[in-house]
């Protein structure tokens, strides 16, 4: 009988999807391939409750290496919605992974110092909050040591710069 449970359990997360089709970057990177930046969006953002997009911007909202490398393929069939959430994580992302982040600005037009290099909190957040974002960011550009993007280190910690002057 109690096979018989652990076999009905079983067999019911498999029906329901739970323990199937995990969301990674591999996964959503073949998928891309087969039907198209746009439509693995689509199927990403419609789950019902948690959508699997939720997963892919806190993966990306957490700097991991193997999801930013995500942001160029998946970008392109992002709609106004799915492009704050992705711009929003990449800010959120910039003092975790400083180097990863400044490597995706510029793939994309809308991939831009003014969009990611400023504070992701959102309305209901706290002055308190956008400082410390700013200075947990402009703390990690300072402190970054990395010669391929010397370049984009300056121009996003100017930007920074001018958030912290605005919070003041």
């Amino acid at each position: 009988m109690k096979r018989r449970n652990v076999f009905v359990f079983a067999l019911s997360l498999f029906a329901s999807g739970c323990c199937c089709n995990p969301v990674t970057p591999g996964r959503i990177r073949r998928e891309i391939k087969a039907t198209g930046a746009t439509a693995t969006v689509n199927r990403l953002w419609a789950r019902v409750g948690r959508s699997d997009w939720d997963l892919v911007i806190e993966q990306i909202a957490m700097g991991k290496p193997e999801w930013l490398a995500l942001v160029p393929e998946i970008k392109p069939g992002t709609d106004a919605g799915a492009t704050e959430d992705l711009i929003l994580a990449l800010s959120e992302a910039l003092p975790k992974n400083t180097s990863g982040v400044l490597k995706l600005i510029g793939t994309d037009p809308i991939l831009s110092y003014d969009q990611i290099c400023k504070s992701p909190v959102m309305e209901g957040g706290t002055m308190d909050e956008v400082r410390e974002y700013l200075a947990s960011a402009q703390a990690a550009l300072e402190n970054l040591k990395d010669p391929s993007v010397e370049d984009r280190r300056m121009k996003c910690l100017a930007e920074i710069k001018k958030g912290m002057r605005r919070v003041k």
